[in-house]
């Protein structure tokens, strides 16, 4: 806090950057910048879905333990901050049920975006397995796993019996490590390059039960031009048309005759992959997100210095 405070008052720049909820007690300590807080996404919205859906009774209980104040955190939120920042239109829109309308003015969102110089195609279209990314300790990312491994992936088996699944991600817990008791599966936990990990995929999958924002997985995913399967909850973040750029299935049995048709037909994967691709590189290049984040700082930085907006948070 000190250092925030030294940093702040030194004249070296020009905003603030608090991000996530967690960061919010050092902006206290700002004085003399506009602070823009990046909210990312809404916790309150994370914790009512978790209260509903999580994958253990604690996680569910905690989840129901925090929602009153993190509702009531983020109705305030967009009045004491210069500017608040999350990724995509339906996470705005969740801080203004809660702010109300007058709140708008106040709420930016900067699309998240994913490197796809670093992310490309495979060479070869060799690999067969379903692959699910992310760090598999996050509840949601947990609950995913084990409803594909659980519901999903015995439907695919019944078709394709033989189809590999891997589980990429850090910190998977008990429970995903015991999914790969099946020889089919494999958790192999935290992975220095995830581009090794899509090279080996045929499918993508990312069954969330509930989740927020944009989701890393699925983009670097399409990135690499790996064809994706995903439920409704990711693919409100996107604007890619389900279909033609990634395939959307809510269902168990609709989530697996999606991969079975994927993992059958080796021409449809490969045009849903190469219009994947194409999709997170004219919408999701971190270009589009930094002008628009730093259009955000110089919005901020003016109406500081014409004094609207908070003067202190």
């Amino acid at each position: 806090e000190r250092l925030v405070e030294s940093l702040a008052g030194s004249g070296r720049f020009d905003v603030a950057h608090v991000e996530h909820m967690r960061g919010v007690a050092l902006a206290s300590r700002v004085r003399g910048l506009p602070v823009v807080f990046d909210a990312v996404d809404s916790i309150s919205a994370l914790f009512a879905e978790t209260a509903a859906h999580g994958p253990s009774a604690a996680g569910r209980l905690l989840a129901r333990l925090d929602l009153g104040r993190s509702r009531r955190f983020e109705a305030r939120a967009p009045f004491a901050f210069t500017r608040l920042v999350v990724t995509t239109r339906q996470e705005a829109d969740a801080f203004l049920d809660l702010a109300g309308p007058g709140a708008a003015p106040r709420v930016e969102v900067v699309g998240h975006g994913v490197d796809v110089d670093y992310f490309q195609p495979a060479a070869s279209d060799a690999g067969g397995a379903v692959v699910l990314t992310g760090k598999l300790s996050y509840h949601a990312n947990t609950a995913a796993a084990l409803r594909l491994v659980q519901r999903i992936m015995p439907e695919v088996w019944k078709v394709v019996p033989d189809t590999p699944v891997i589980l990429a991600g850090k910190d998977p817990p008990p429970a995903v490590q015991a999914l790969a008791r099946d020889a089919r599966v494999r958790v192999p936990g935290f992975v220095d390059d995830m581009r090794a990990v899509f090279a080996q995929a045929a499918v993508a999958a990312c069954p969330l039960v509930y989740g927020r924002g944009v989701q890393n997985k699925v983009l670097e995913a399409l990135a690499s031009g790996v064809a994706t399967v995903m439920t409704e909850a990711p693919s409100r973040a996107f604007s890619g048309v389900p279909g033609r750029h990634y395939l959307v299935a809510d269902d168990d049995r609709t989530f697996a005759a999606s991969l079975v048709e994927l993992l059958r037909d080796g021409d449809l994967r490969r045009r849903l992959g190469r219009a994947a691709r194409e999709y997170v590189v004219a919408h999701h290049g971190w270009e589009r997100s930094v002008a628009a984040l730093v259009e955000v700082y110089r919005t901020a930085r003016g109406e500081f210095a014409e004094g609207r907006g908070p003067q202190q948070q």
